[in-house]
């Protein structure tokens, strides 16, 4: 979706056009990249960085989402994190925002979470947490120096002065709901060019390990991979303790349920959910998903989209309440052939939030980096799979469901 502003200039006339007073300033001009899989919004990123379109370096991402996505791969080396070949093969929907602040385009990064997801604590207001990421010089990883569960449990953590050239960021941990959540991210669109980044499970969410594994099967992996945070975080004696403790634990379940060593007395119950038949290394990365809390599940009502709907379009209107604090990029992600955000109400939440975005970037770009996919009950083969259709087909499809939204 392409819009342009003004009356053509007259060949030879080298007066700047007169804009209608309605009409916004070519520097309200924003690009909105829509991708499938979280991840693949990093490589777009890099690729407008590349191009000189976004700014290199001290960047604010502000990220609405019902997740962090702040966890580390323990497959990239710190050495990699800035090669891009090497990086990109590692991602995943979970891991692909620290390289970007390792790499250091990211200097501050926002995450705005919805009311129901509540993975890292909120930060206090206008006290962000001043945070360092690098090397690990041990294991060569990428660690963080940051205390919380989130970041302990999944074994990220180094202090700052042990991690090798590290690199400063700010985090911000703010809820959508509250009232000074504005105040803090006007400031900080005014203080940063940033790139507005949305996944649309932060409307609504599903926890897609709950479909998977029964109520029974859940609940004695969410038992055996729960952590048990240090007592007294500032204190490296009881970090370090923690630490060790969480990496046998994790090794010790890891052993038993993917590479399939006997099962002992303490880790018996792992027989009930390893007899069912399920896939090894998906039990494991559903215990990986637990510190002191779980991944968020809410499936929102529709009076909840909407009210969703209006708290982020008015966040969006303060951070560009002036003229020229658009924006240098958006991007979107559905997060939906993963069910993270419910099937059934992603294309809808989608056109919300596109309408929304219409409201404030007049002149916007859309481009669509996913296949259209019919899911299962829509348009199922012989087989029951999901049937792509072409480029051609999808844009028409798209056409006709938005025309549909308009008029109902």
């Amino acid at each position: 979706m392409e819009r342009t502003a003004g009356p053509p200039v007259a060949q030879g006339d080298t007066r700047r056009p007169i804009l209608p007073q309605h009409f916004p300033s070519p520097d309200s001009r924003v690009t909105v990249n829509i991708v499938e899989d979280h991840d693949d919004a990093l490589q777009l990123i890099y690729r407008e960085i590349g191009a000189k379109r976004v700014p290199f370096s001290n960047l604010a991402l502000i990220h609405f989402d019902a997740h962090p996505d702040l966890m580390i791969s323990d497959k990239l080396q710190a050495d990699d994190a800035t090669n891009k070949s090497a990086l990109f093969d590692t991602l995943g929907i979970e891991n692909w925002i620290f390289p970007a602040v390792f790499a250091g385009h990211f200097s501050t990064v926002v995450w705005i979470r919805p009311a129901w997801a509540c993975q890292i604590p909120d930060t206090e207001p206008n006290n962000p947490l001043d945070l360092y990421i690098g090397k690990d010089p041990v294991s060569g990883l990428l660690k963080v120096s940051c205390l919380h569960d989130y970041f302990l449990s999944a074994l990220i953590y180094s202090p700052a002065e042990k991690l090798k050239n590290s690199v400063p960021f700010k985090l911000y941990v703010l809820n959508g709901t509250d009232d000074g959540t504005a105040a803090q991210l006007r400031q900080i669109t005014r203080e940063h060019k940033y790139i507005l980044d949305v996944d649309l499970d932060y409307f609504s969410c599903l926890n897609p390990f709950k479909k998977i594994f029964s109520s029974e099967e859940y609940e004695i992996i969410k038992n055996l991979y729960h952590f048990d945070p240090p007592k007294f975080k500032y204190e490296k004696r009881d970090v370090n303790f923690c630490l060790a403790r969480r990496r046998r634990q994790l090794r010790t379940l890891e052993d038993i349920i993917v590479k399939g060593t006997p099962i002992t007395d303490e880790y018996k119950k792992l027989a009930i959910v390893l007899d069912k038949g399920h896939d090894p290394e998906i039990i494991h990365n559903c215990g990986l998903t637990f510190d002191t809390t779980e991944l968020p599940h809410h499936k929102s009502s529709e009076l909840e989209i909407k009210t969703s709907m209006y708290e982020f379009s008015h966040l969006i209107a303060c951070a560009m309440s002036s003229p020229g604090f658009c924006p240098s990029l958006i991007t979107i992600a559905r997060s939906s052939l993963d069910e993270y955000c419910p099937k059934d109400q992603v294309d809808l939440i989608q056109f919300k939030v596109i309408e929304t975005f219409e409201e404030f970037y007049q002149m916007m770009s859309i481009i669509y980096h996913y296949e259209f996919v019919e899911y299962k009950g829509e348009n199922e083969d012989d087989d029951g799979q999901r049937t792509s259709l072409n480029q051609e087909e999808r844009l028409s499809d798209q056409m006709i469901f938005l025309n549909n939204l308009r008029t109902s």
